[in-house]
């Protein structure tokens, strides 16, 4: 399997499309960093994993997000929005039909994809999925798009900051409970009180007590 071709497509395929949370290519990241993430998880767990089927399904989970575009932006809060979580072999095999990829494998990772948020899911892969999705909006890159997201929306850099004192913190801790696996915990643990310390020095610095 290419992945260097993979990630060729992938790339092309979000070009120039723009997210309120995140900025213009914002998916293109998203989608590599889940990859990657998804790959250290496997490895940190010592869990055999099907490496091409849970690269494939973690380059590709996203990949109908184009169908929420309007005037180059993913618009979230379309009713639709969940329906383009499904991803199914065909549209796998169409996408990539340039490379001629086995059907088993399209199978495997559609199947990684749609049942990522099942709480019983068919494939370990998809449970390793569902964590890397969470955890790449951890962190300091979280921290872009969450300040990103705010600017569309006309807030304040104040308004901003103050949103993870009131409710973005206990968010991303709610969200750390519900991880799978302790590795994928204890990043996001890391990443929380990395963000917490950004967060309490930018609030002294705007107050002129630094």
């Amino acid at each position: 399997m290419d992945k260097g071709k993979i990630k060729e497509l992938v790339q092309s395929h979000f070009k120039d499309i723009e997210e309120w949370g995140g900025g213009k290519n914002y998916r293109t990241y998203h989608s590599f960093a889940i990859a990657d993430i998804c790959d250290r998880i496997a490895k940190e767990e010592q869990i055999k994993v099907d490496e091409d089927a849970l690269f494939l399904a973690s380059v590709s989970h996203d990949l109908r997000k184009d169908e929420v575009v309007f005037c180059g932006l993913v618009i979230y809060k379309l009713e639709r929005y969940k329906e383009i979580d499904v991803i199914t072999s065909e549209y796998l095999g169409n996408f990539y039909k340039e490379l001629n990829l086995d059907i088993d494998l399209l199978d495997k990772a559609a199947r990684i994809v749609t049942e990522k948020d099942n709480g019983h899911p068919e494939y370990i892969e998809s449970s390793i999925l569902f964590d890397a999705d969470e955890l790449v909006n951890f962190g300091h890159a979280g921290v872009w798009r969450h300040f990103s997201f705010q600017g569309y929306l006309k807030n304040t850099m104040l308004d901003a900051m103050n949103n993870w004192f009131r409710s973005g913190k206990d968010s991303q801790l709610e969200v750390m409970r519900n991880l799978k696996f302790d590795f994928s915990k204890k990043l996001a643990k890391q990443r929380i009180e990395r963000c917490d310390k950004f967060y309490t020095l930018l609030k002294q610095e705007v107050e002129c007590r630094d």
